[in-house]
């Protein structure tokens, strides 16, 4: 189970958390993650690396909350959803390669 936290000074937890995320998550932590994104007052990069771990598990669940926040008011939330579901789109494709 991961465990986010709750507060802006552990940030650097959170680094690079996509790649401790498991494909089959526990429900959880999925919920975990859904929550860190839509809290508005955490840490904008407690919410970008929230954002890449649900675009890691790129399951339709989280692929749905990312659009969510594609409009997001923080620059970098924003973008890290779209750099997260393009991925996950490109991860689909079967491409050779990713050019952003």
């Amino acid at each position: 189970m991961i465990v986010l936290p709750h507060d802006a000074s552990c940030q650097s937890c959170c680094s690079d958390l996509r790649l401790f995320t498991p494909k089959a998550p526990d429900p959880k932590a999925l919920n975990a993650l859904v929550a860190t994104l839509a809290r508005k007052e955490e840490n904008a990069m407690v919410r970008h690396e929230a954002a890449e771990a649900l675009g890691a598990i790129a399951d339709d669940g989280s692929l749905k909350q990312l659009r969510c926040y594609l409009m997001d008011a923080e620059p970098i939330v924003a973008q890290s959803c779209q750099i997260a579901l393009d991925i996950a789109d490109y991860e689909k494709s079967g491409q050779l390669e990713y050019v952003a």
